[in-house]
């Protein structure tokens, strides 16, 4: 079946005009802007001008999204991806709608491993295909069970450095 999936971080063009009750009032204005999005609304920003920092295929590095490995208890801290980190997210997918059954970690591991090679590729225009077999490789993250439970439908497709942290960006094409 289709799934909804994107990459993982993107800098867009946003409009903002008045709702509905503010127009009726009279409010007659619109506001242009950069918005810094990703897939797992982690507050992201970024101080500096936007102006000249979307190129296709090509994602800023201060835009990317990076995080170190879990330790023994299972957290990790997001970091800029200029600096040293494991895992670099650059694609998510739904892996459900809201009112699916849960279908088991075998099946979601293998929807992940149909999706994932090529979110990854789209997202990072290519170069992670060619990205060092035995340096980098590919790696997801799925709902568990009790996840699923609090309405968590949401894979997480990431390259991973498999020997050492790295600095760079596949999205960014800086690693």
């Amino acid at each position: 079946g289709a799934h909804d999936a994107w990459i993982v971080s993107s800098l867009e063009g946003a409009l903002f005009v008045p709702g509905p009750a503010a127009w009726v009032h009279g409010q007659r204005w619109a506001a242009c802007a950069a918005v810094l999005k990703n897939s797992d609304l982690a507050l992201a920003s970024y101080a500096g001008t936007a102006r000249g920092r979307r190129t296709a295929g090509k994602l800023p590095e201060e835009f990317a999204w990076c995080r170190t490995d879990d330790d023994q208890q299972g957290h990790f801290d997001i970091v800029g991806c200029a600096r040293p980190h494991s895992l670099e997210q650059v694609a998510s997918f739904r892996v459900a709608g809201a009112d699916a059954a849960y279908p088991g970690n075998d099946q979601i591991d293998a929807l992940a491993g149909e999706l994932c090679p090529a979110l990854a590729s789209a997202a990072t225009a290519k170069r992670s295909d060619a990205a060092p077999t035995g340096t980098y490789g590919l790696s997801w993250t799925f709902p568990r069970e009790q996840d699923w439970a609090q309405g968590d439908r949401t894979g997480r497709c990431y390259i991973r450095s498999l020997k050492a942290p790295t600095t760079g960006s596949f999205a960014a094409g800086t690693a």
